[in-house]
């Protein structure tokens, strides 16, 4: 009976020294984990005015926000905005070209990469150095896609962000899709 006895305090022994180690190796696991990293995510909010009619000029007002949700600064943000079809759709919004002189009511003003002439994808970047500390959010602000509806339309507006502490950029969480049908009989009607 005591041998038994000795016998299961040392098992409990054990079992408490082998709980304190993994008790121990996932503390060190949870440090690792909340060591400084760049973590973000970014996303559209929009609001749509749509005519209904036949070659009305129709709008999409957006913002593409960038949130910082890790525990490190980000630095130097980019952003790329496309569009999937450029003939139907035009992109306006607060930027000016590189090279440009920067007005000074520019404010939160954001500077495009690409080339002008590109109506389709626009790399962009804001005009002052930019850093957005965690859980921060940093945002290029009531943009415009506009179009002009034949009888069908359907497109799309993806972003992807890049910043300096990562080689691999991030895609939006999610896209603007637009898509609709005139008829022709309704428009006549009207």
């Amino acid at each position: 009976m005591q041998s038994d006895r000795k016998s299961l305090e040392s098992k409990l022994k054990e079992l408490k020294r082998s709980t304190s180690d993994h008790i121990l190796n996932l503390k060190e696991a949870i440090i690792k984990l909340n060591e400084e990293k760049t973590s973000y995510i970014s996303y559209f909010t929009y609001s749509f005015n749509i005519a209904h009619h036949l070659y009305s000029d129709n709008m999409c007002l957006a913002s593409y926000h960038i949130k910082n949700i890790g525990n490190k600064p980000i630095e130097n943000p980019q952003i790329i905005l496309k569009l999937s079809d450029a003939g139907a759709f035009s992109f306006h919004g607060k930027y000016i070209n590189s090279g440009s002189r920067v007005p000074s009511k520019l404010k939160n003003g954001w500077i495009r990469l690409n080339d002008p002439a590109n109506s389709q994808e626009f790399h962009l970047k804001p005009i002052e150095d930019t850093i957005i500390l965690p859980g921060e959010m940093l945002t290029f602000s009531s943009f415009q896609i506009i179009w002009k509806p034949s009888e069908e339309y359907s497109g799309s507006i993806t972003g992807y962000t890049h910043v300096s502490d990562m080689t691999d950029g991030v895609a939006a969480l999610n896209a603007i899709n637009i898509s609709g049908t005139i008829s022709i009989e309704e428009d006549i009607n009207e």
